[in-house]
């Protein structure tokens, strides 16, 4: 009975483990894929900045608005 139960337990917890481990790696691959994506938008948004900015001279909240008024207009389509 005692040889049993450690049996039993040693499975159990040898199989929360490997379900953990895999759990842990998938949301590792998934925050590391968030992450790039992350880097991308804000480099596509410090080009975007650097040229708007120069042409417009706007600033920061020229380049707000921008974004907003295109989101709206995305939205409405």
């Amino acid at each position: 009975m005692g040889l049993t139960n450690l049996v039993l337990t040693v499975a159990g917890v040898s199989a929360v483990v490997l379900l953990l481990r895999s759990d842990v790696k998938q949301s590792a691959s998934i925050f590391r894929s968030n992450m790039k994506q992350i880097r991308n938008w804000l480099e596509e948004e410090t080009a975007a900045f650097s040229k708007f900015s120069v042409l417009v001279g706007w600033g920061t909240w020229g380049v707000l608005y921008d974004r907003l008024l295109l989101r709206k207009r995305k939205s409405q389509r």
